[in-house]
């Protein structure tokens, strides 16, 4: 018997495909035409900004 002779195998078959081409036409619908214009300057200062503290100066917690 072929694998996808069994209708178990075949129904997941069918909804691994379906659910296939619904990612696949939203990212064309919603995705593909959305650019991320991130230069180095701008990645650097977004990841080296400091962290609000509420701790003391002394470095210990409150």
């Amino acid at each position: 018997m072929r694998p996808l002779d069994r209708p178990l195998t075949r129904h997941l078959a069918l909804a691994v495909a379906v659910k296939l081409a619904v990612l696949a036409a939203l990212w064309w619908f919603l995705v593909r035409d959305h650019a991320v214009d991130a230069g180095t300057e701008q990645t650097a200062a977004h990841l080296l900004v400091p962290l609000v503290s509420n701790a003391s100066s002394s470095g210990t917690p409150q």
